[in-house]
């Protein structure tokens, strides 16, 4: 296991906004006083600066379309993002998959570790799924600090399928996914409004709003004013399929 995987299995959380505190506390404040004197030191001689990624938008938009009610959420790509235990902390029943292990519990929430395509997925039983900034790494492999295999592997359309056979009659799909010109990068894929569409073809798209990151800013953009790679937020729905009866 290189550093890179080792690293993003155990402490990629130190990018979210949890609160960590030590048990003991006598070592508490010797300990915040150096970190926080660590960080004045590195930004006075500008050894250090700081980024604000996209969660800050996506966190937002997902929980913002969650149901008023408890529902059964499936998180697909849980491992690295404390929205499971807000959704659970919110009396959601959530289920987190991902293929690496998550360190924290809630008594509303559940892990399901394996591969997405490969493990059981129960039909028709969840209300909501939430896939934030998931769906472009299905297939590449990158996020566990390997290099992509095939990138004609389009494990994406095979997750979206399964998403649409888990979820209820007009359950809900909250995703978010970068969008701009359609490519295929080592991090993960950039998907064109063209691909949005034959993804989500069988799925009602509600709502979808585009996002680009100018300077430290994060703005909202019309679709057309997309001239650089920016991240879009959808809201789709599943409507069950309307069976004519024939007529012979």
């Amino acid at each position: 296991m290189g550093f890179q995987s080792w690293f993003y299995n155990n402490y990629k959380y130190l990018n979210y906004p949890l609160s960590f505190y030590f048990l003991s506390k006598r070592l508490t404040r010797p300990i915040k006083g150096f970190i926080e004197l660590s960080k004045i030191f590195l930004f006075k001689f500008h050894l250090m600066n700081y980024s604000v990624n996209e969660r800050i938008i996506e966190r937002p938009f997902a929980l913002n379309h969650l149901p008023n009610v408890k529902s059964r959420i499936l998180e697909i790509g849980c491992a690295d993002s404390i929205l499971p235990l807000e959704m659970a902390s919110l009396g959601h029943s959530v289920t987190g998959l991902d293929i690496k292990k998550y360190p924290f519990t809630h008594p509303n929430f559940s892990l399901q570790r394996g591969d997405i395509t490969k493990i059981p997925i129960q039909k028709n039983y969840y209300d909501v799924v939430t896939c934030i900034s998931t769906l472009e790494h299905m297939g590449l492999e990158y996020a566990l600090g390997e290099k992509p295999q095939n990138t004609d592997n389009r494990k994406d359309k095979e997750c979206i399928k399964i998403i649409f056979d888990c979820l209820k009659d007009d359950g809900k799909l909250i995703l978010t996914t970068p969008f701009g010109k359609s490519e295929v990068k080592p991090e993960g894929r950039v998907y064109s409004q063209e691909d949005i569409e034959e993804l989500f073809k069988d799925f009602v798209i509600e709502e979808q709003k585009y996002y680009v990151k100018e300077g430290k800013n994060w703005i909202k953009r019309e679709k057309n004013e997309i001239t650089k790679e920016g991240v879009t937020l959808i809201v789709a729905t599943k409507r069950p399929k309307i069976i004519v009866p024939s007529l012979d």
